[in-house]
């Protein structure tokens, strides 16, 4: 009785196993089917090709600028400036020559005596003219002085009274030359060598060949030419 049971328990046993197996492999089976048919349902793609990346265009380097001149700075132009001084024989009065050198290469005279602070006299000359101061400019008696210009066509002088007022003519000066050469158109002009008295000017000429001619004197004020019979 034992013995059958027992066996009747191992058969259920049995039994029991085979069942689960089976079970096992039918699950199995229909795992394999789904995954068969998940393979053959799955669309063939189609290769894209890989696009390659461009890279980055390389960057010029940037112009390196030029730098820009520097333009010399101009020294701003200073005139120069000198002054001349003629003293009266006793040492009482003295007049001033002035001379200013311009940027334009042209030079300013001007003229004051110890008697005038303002300037009684200015002229511009071009390059390679000027005005000078005689040594002896000023009369015997402090009245009356002159100054000489020198330009390609000649020596002209000119005749002031120390205070700088005009002659009778209203002129501010007396033209010697011009006066001159009125009186002696033919002789030829040298040099206004002094003073013989207190309104007398020397004036020496020259001849053709050079030598010494006839020599005057310019009366001031009266612009009169009187000729010498001694050459000084």
């Amino acid at each position: 009785m034992f013995i059958l049971k027992k066996l009747e328990i191992e058969a259920i046993l049995f039994i029991l196993v085979g069942a689960a197996v089976g079970f096992l492999l039918l699950i199995h089976s229909r795992q394999a089917n789904v995954q068969t048919l998940a393979s053959n349902n799955v669309p063939n793609l189609p290769v894209i090709a890989t696009i390659p990346t461009a890279e980055p265009p390389t960057p010029l380097p940037s112009p390196t600028p030029s730098p820009t001149p520097t333009p010399a700075p101009i020294a701003p132009f200073i005139p120069t400036v000198a002054n001349t001084t003629q003293i009266s024989e006793d040492g009482t009065k003295n007049v001033t020559l002035r001379t200013i050198q311009n940027k334009n290469d042209t030079v300013t005279y001007d003229i004051t005596t110890s008697d005038s602070n303002a300037f009684m006299f200015s002229k511009t000359l071009a390059s390679g003219e000027s005005i000078s101061l005689p040594f002896n400019a000023w009369s015997p008696n402090n009245k009356y002085f002159f100054i000489q210009e020198n330009t390609g066509t000649g020596t002209n002088i000119m005749v002031f009274n120390d205070n700088g007022d005009p002659f009778a003519n209203s002129d501010t000066y007396l033209d010697l030359t011009g006066d001159f050469t009125k009186y002696a158109p033919s002789a030829n002009f040298d040099q206004a060598t002094g003073w013989a008295a207190d309104n007398l000017i020397i004036i020496t000429t020259k001849l053709a060949d050079g030598s010494e001619g006839t020599s005057y004197w310019y009366e001031v004020p009266s612009e009169g030419v009187i000729p010498l019979a001694t050459k000084f």
